[in-house]
């Protein structure tokens, strides 16, 4: 019975260790499977990012297309550009003679107002003495056209 019973030990141990070494290998196993799980998720990764890139590189070249087309087009704009901006600066030329002209003819036309302002007021201020002297004569000023009338109507009224 010992030497069973030391059998029995001996197959126990022995079914221990091909446990132990058996959950060793189950270990072993689950981090390859890990790492195998990982490794295929990156791969899996890459060829989506490397499909990316393709795609990518097809939008790259047709973005250059349009840059292309769009930098030709710019140049035939600049060209015909170059006639209009020639006729602005033309018409900015006339414009600042016209606007010179027009402040000549402005500082003219203000210079004989002011003439005219002047005169009306000697006439009035005359009109005001000749109104103190004969109440009934009373000048009638309306119009610049009238001025030389309105001086020979107060010579008459006040020498005559």
């Amino acid at each position: 019975m010992s030497k069973l019973t030391a059998d029995k030990e001996a197959r126990m141990k022995s079914t221990q260790d091909l446990n132990k070494e058996m959950a060793a290998i189950n270990r072993t196993i689950q981090l390859a499977t890990t790492r195998a799980s990982a490794a295929e998720k990156a791969a899996s990764e890459k060829e989506s990012q490397y499909s990316a890139f393709g795609s990518n590189d097809k939008a790259r070249s047709e973005i250059r297309e349009g840059i292309g087309k769009c930098n030709s087009n710019e140049a035939e704009y600049r060209e015909a550009e170059a006639p209009l901006r020639q006729e602005i600066g033309k018409a900015e030329g006339e414009k600042t003679r016209l606007r010179d002209t027009a402040g000549v003819e402005e500082a003219k036309k203000s210079g004989e107002l002011s003439k005219y302002a002047g005169s009306l007021g000697d006439v009035a201020g005359m009109n005001a003495n000749v109104s103190k002297f004969n109440p009934k004569a009373k000048l009638k000023v309306s119009s610049p056209e009238h001025s030389s009338a309105t001086r020979k109507a107060l010579y008459e009224t006040v020498f005559v």
